[in-house]
């Protein structure tokens, strides 16, 4: 059985608790999460625009920076790429490499993501139905995938010429590409070949499908995505309140935490839990879930009853 707990978090939507264990901080608003080679995860406040940092060692919370002045929720995601840590600032329109803001304008950039070699960071454009791909080393991102027009279209041709209906969030294993359609309820798949294909969703909005191929699911406005050392991959199917995974070996999908808004369930079953409009997933360096559990102002983490802490 998946255990859920109480990773980080307080459960109070402000922001507190830096200098002491992150489990008593207060977190407003947490959306993506991402954990650097020494396990640190670094969490994207969105509530308060701040990027904080839990220690691995100590478990300790502290804030690397600030953006006062924004509408909360433009510092909306985290990505780390080798020693870089980039952030995602949609109101601002720009991606920001450790607090210093690149010069390329976009126009709402979600979510950002590292290749699997580390040579690219991937930003999800949901306003310009686009993911771009930037090498730190250039100044320019290139599109990736995506026309600019706001449907759902383009399976089996090249990404580039393709249409995302809402280019919400983006993930990477290997040489694959995954892109979490918003408005479209569903997730497209890049190959290494830049061919584009729907591996989930009917496009309808909806909850159904578990325990099917994935590709007859329907979700209700994803907004996350991860993958596991196996290409496992998890959705934040934020409406629904829910976690939910694709087995990379068989298709089928399957909810893994959550399924209803709530904030109870820990010490139980994952999928017995509330969660409340959750925006990010990761995986651990130890193979966990760890959830940005939003509007319950908190990071939860899933994991076998023995792994459980």
């Amino acid at each position: 059985m998946d255990v859920i707990t109480t990773f980080a978090g307080n459960g109070k939507p402000e922001h507190s608790g830096d200098g002491g264990v992150a489990k008593d901080a207060g977190i407003q608003d947490p959306f993506t999460l991402a954990f650097n080679k020494k396990g640190n995860l670094f969490v994207a406040e969105a509530g308060v625009n701040a990027l904080r940092k839990i220690e691995a060692k100590t478990g300790k919370i502290s804030t690397i920076y600030e953006t006062p002045g924004a509408k909360p929720e433009d510092l909306v995601a985290v990505a780390v790429l080798g020693e870089q840590v980039w952030t995602a600032h949609r109101l601002s329109h720009k991606v920001f490499l450790d607090s210093k803001p690149h010069e390329f304008m976009f126009q709402e950039p979600h979510d950002v993501a590292t290749s699997s070699d580390g040579r690219w960071l991937y930003i999800a454009d949901v306003k310009a139905c686009q993911i771009y791909r930037l090498s730190p080393d250039k100044l320019a991102p290139q599109v990736f995938a995506g026309t600019g027009k706001r449907v759902h279209s383009g399976d089996g041709g090249l990404a580039t010429q393709a249409e995302i209906f809402g280019a919400r969030a983006v993930c990477c294993h290997s040489k694959v590409v995954y892109i979490i359609e918003r408005e479209g309820n569903c997730v497209r798949k890049v190959d290494e070949k830049g061919i584009i294909t729907t591996i989930a969703g009917t496009g309808k909005k909806g909850y159904t499908g578990d325990g099917g191929p994935a590709k007859e699911a329907t979700f209700n406005g994803p907004k996350g995505a991860a993958c596991d050392k196996a290409g496992n991959l998890y959705i934040v199917d934020t409406e629904n309140h829910a976690i939910r995974r694709i087995d990379a070996k068989t298709g089928v999908i399957s909810t893994v935490a959550g399924g209803r808004k709530g904030s109870g369930g820990d010490g139980g079953s994952a999928t017995e839990a509330g969660l409340d409009r959750p925006h990010g997933v990761v995986v651990g360096p130890d193979g966990a879930l760890y959830i940005g559990d939003t509007l319950n102002h908190r990071i939860r983490r899933v994991a076998k009853k023995e792994e459980t802490r």
